[in-house]
């Protein structure tokens, strides 16, 4: 199986609506399902257009980025780093793992921005919330500037 295949093999997505299952409350995508039992772990995540406007989540998941995450969150080495693997398995790992969490990065500075414009929370309710730190403030600031930019498009 080519290392993309197996790695978009990894997590299974289902188009919205399957298996007579309709989206969450308030007419949201429903939270991502994790089915546990002895032997094997299971997780499905579904999304309409317009849950995901931009097209990051179809992305993601169609290049094995998100794969390659949640194998490197769950592998003993980490990022999904195989040491008997070739070379170019472990450099998209690598890659794939890297852009998703820039991606990530930048969402969570837009997050910060409606944090503190929108529901009005100081620099220190935030740094404690989102870094278990009152006093990482500046650094809060710093996520706030990033996500502005990221909104005006800069």
């Amino acid at each position: 199986m080519p290392q993309e295949d197996a790695a978009r093999a990894a997590v299974r997505v289902l188009p919205e609506g399957r298996a007579g299952e309709g989206r969450g409350a308030g007419g949201r995508a429903a939270a991502p399902r994790c089915a546990h039992c002895a032997r094997q772990c299971r997780a499905e995540i579904r999304w309409t257009r317009v849950d995901d406007r931009h097209g990051h989540l179809a992305r993601s998941v169609d290049s094995g980025e998100l794969a390659h995450a949640l194998q490197g969150l769950g592998d003993e080495f980490g990022a999904g780093y195989d040491p008997h693997e070739p070379v170019e398995q472990a450099l998209a790992a690598a890659e794939h793992t890297t852009r998703l969490a820039r991606l990530l990065e930048a969402r969570a500075a837009v997050l910060v921005v409606h944090l503190r414009d929108d529901h009005k929370q100081s620099w220190r309710t935030i740094a404690k919330a989102i870094h278990g730190d009152p006093e990482k403030q500046s650094t809060v600031r710093r996520q706030y500037d990033a996500g502005r930019r990221h909104i005006e498009g800069g």
